[in-house]
Formats: C-alpha cells, sequence, structure tokens
C-alpha cells in the first residue's frame, strides 16, 4: 500500500494523476472521432467522385450507342 507523507506525493497523486488520466482518455476518444469522421467524408467524396466518372464515360458512349442502334 501507498503511504502518501510529503504535500508533492498528495500533489501528483490527488491532483496531476487524475487530470492526466482524464486528458490522455479525452485525446483518445477525440482521435478516433476525427478519424472516423474523415473516413466517413472521404468514403462520400470517393463515391461521389466516382459517380461523377462512370456518368461521363456512359455520356461518352451514348452517341456511339445511338448511331450502332441507327444501323
Amino acid at each position: 500500500m501507498i503511504k502518501v507523507k510529503s504535500l508533492q506525493q498528495r500533489f501528483v497523486l490527488f491532483l496531476l494523476l487524475p487530470v492526466t488520466g482524464l486528458l490522455l482518455g479525452m485525446g483518445i476518444v477525440g482521435f478516433i472521432y476525427a478519424r472516423n469522421s474523415l473516413l466517413t467524408q472521404w468514403r462520400e467524396a470517393a463515391i461521389l467522385k466516382l459517380q461523377r466518372a462512370a456518368h461521363d464515360v456512359d455520356m461518352r458512349l451514348s452517341r456511339p450507342k445511338e448511331w450502332l442502334q441507327i444501323y
């Protein structure tokens, strides 16, 4: 068992350790939240870019398709 004798030991044990634990915990939670948010935004942006590219390809191929259907 730890015996707290001096004022410096009390300060470290009762104030600095809980504050350090809280800051570390909140930092980890904030990092995970920010990471998930950025991954979601990146995923949505990638899907939109792929949809735009697919639309461009479809529009470019529509004229030759029309010509082939005429003949």
